[in-house]
């Protein structure tokens, strides 16, 4: 598989590649609900800030043997961003780790499901940036699905309806945070994803994940065992696989032809957390997983 950032490779109207598509959208749904099980199982303790540099460490470390390989063989070049491009990469890292350490905080405090379910209504996020910053005109169904996805996403949360000064869990809140930087993510990924390669969008992240959150970690550091050390730097290599898939997905199909598929990472989650951690949903999660996932195919279908 060649890895570039020319067009050539490309899924196109008359070349469409809609199997692969499909399955590299799988692909990156079940690797990143897998990886959000380990920080349940081996990281209650232990502080967001800590378990997400082990993530960016790890993607990182996992990437370093591609590089070599790149310079071994005579093609250093790909080892370098697009110029101009850097300050892009920077800012895109920024929005991942707050990401991550947002999803870290939701999942160790609400159930892993609701967590995935309302991180899902980042697309709601991402239209709104493209109307705040890119000028776009919104019509009735932008507005109607992203109000359907906005309550699918405060349903899912489950709110305290008793108490209304706790209307909605620290857990929900870092979810809803997630999904904010998520679509932001997405809004500076679609300026950059065909203007530089794969290798570079994954290694970027890591690199300026790592150095950014390193303060942070080792102000908040706790003791972990070697098995913990090796299983936290694995949820870099997952990272880095997951991120391939949706980039190649992207690559082999159109975004509206993707993003109907990406919802199955709902029900993709809901299978992990149950099978690893137990996790039963309730009613009111699915309610609130199906009202995202409406909103999401109103949302896709209007931006036809």
């Amino acid at each position: 598989m060649r890895i570039d950032a020319s067009s050539a490779h490309l899924a196109t109207t008359a070349n469409p590649r809609p199997i692969q598509g499909i399955l590299w959208t799988l692909q990156g749904s079940a690797t990143y609900g897998l990886l959000f099980i380990f920080p349940n199982l081996w990281g209650e303790d232990i502080s967001p800030w800590q378990l997400a540099w082990f993530r960016f460490l790890g993607g990182f470390v996992s990437i370093l043997p591609l590089a070599a390989w790149f310079a071994a063989t005579g093609q250093a070049k790909r080892l370098l961003p697009t110029p101009g491009l850097l300050g892009w990469h920077a800012l895109r890292s920024a929005l991942g780790v707050i990401t991550f350490t947002c999803s870290v905080v939701a999942i160790l405090h609400i159930d892993q499901a609701n967590a995935s379910a309302i991180t899902m209504t980042s697309g709601v996020f991402t239209v709104a940036m493209a109307i705040l910053l890119l000028g776009e005109r919104p019509n009735r169904m932008v507005l109607l699905a992203g109000v359907i996805a906005l309550m699918g996403g405060i349903v899912a949360a489950e709110p305290n309806f008793g108490q209304l000064d706790q209307f909605l869990s620290l857990g929900a809140l870092a979810a809803f945070g997630a999904a904010f930087t998520l679509g932001l993510q997405f809004t500076v990924l679609k300026f950059i994803t065909d203007r530089d390669s794969t290798f570079i969008l994954v290694v970027a992240m890591s690199f300026f994940g790592t150095i950014y959150l390193a303060p942070m970690a080792f102000l908040n550091w706790t003791p972990m065992s070697g098995f913990q050390i090796m299983v936290f730097l694995g949820m870099g290599l997952l990272a880095n696989i997951g991120q391939l898939g949706n980039v190649m997905a992207f690559r082999h199909a159109s975004a509206s032809f993707i993003a109907p598929v990406k919802y199955t990472g709902i029900v993709l989650t809901t299978f992990w957390a149950f099978l690893f951690l137990g996790q039963i949903p309730t009613l009111m999660f699915w309610i609130g997983a199906g009202l995202i996932t409406v909103g999401g195919l109103l949302l896709t279908r209007s931006r036809l």
